[in-house]
């Protein structure tokens, strides 16, 4: 349950995060690849956290797909849309 609220917080922080990561796309590319990792890490590091809650707990493993679903969401959603905005970014200095 309590990983279902981080899970849950992370989703509507998401446009938010995003949103801090395009400005930092903007001001700087170095800054913005170490927070787009940042942003990376934190559905995956929630992933395993909830892998071995439900190992401890020893529950049915198809929790664990409803959290591998909230997890590969937001990482495709965070490269595509630094995809988007690093090419962007190209196009106007270029």
């Amino acid at each position: 349950m309590f990983i279902g609220l981080l899970y849950m917080c992370y989703l509507i922080l998401l446009p938010i995060l995003i949103y801090i990561l395009f400005l930092k796309t903007m001001k700087n590319r170095q800054n913005s690849q170490q927070f787009k990792y940042i942003l990376l890490c934190i559905p995956v590091v929630l992933l395993l956290l909830d892998i071995s809650i439900t190992i401890i707990k020893g529950e049915s493993l198809n929790v664990l797909l409803i959290s591998l679903i909230y997890t590969v969401v937001p990482i495709i959603i965070i490269l595509v849309s630094h995809k988007l905005m690093t090419s962007h970014h190209k196009t106007k200095q270029g």
